[in-house]
């Protein structure tokens, strides 16, 4: 079998490689697409909408951290979050415990 000058010197096998990171970032396209439409940017614009003030009738007025300093000094957003810590310590372990009980106690098809 006689080799081509390409995969002699080892180009059929880049091309190889270029063509299955091409189909892979082919792949990851549309989860990159929906992950940047759906919450990268509604992240970044609620942000932004926090550094003003803005009630939809008027253009915003630009404030800066001034909203986002006054959250930080705020007792009730502490025990809010207090409480949600709390939360999230307790729910998830006993909601995994449970489903993984049901799971355990459903009958095997046979």
């Amino acid at each position: 079998m006689t080799r081509t000058a390409g995969e002699a010197t080892g180009q059929g096998h880049r091309s190889l490689l270029a063509s299955q990171a091409f189909c892979g970032r082919l792949f990851v396209l549309p989860a990159l697409i929906g992950f940047t439409l759906f919450y990268f940017l509604p992240t970044i614009r609620a942000f932004y909408i926090g550094l003003t003030n803005w009630n939809l009738m008027r253009a915003p007025k630009f404030l800066g951290l001034e909203y986002y300093q006054k959250l930080i000094a705020d007792q009730r957003f502490w025990e809010s979050m207090w409480v949600t810590l709390l939360y999230v310590i307790y729910n998830i372990p006993i909601q995994t415990v449970f489903g993984l009980l049901l799971a355990v106690l459903l009958p095997t098809p046979k």
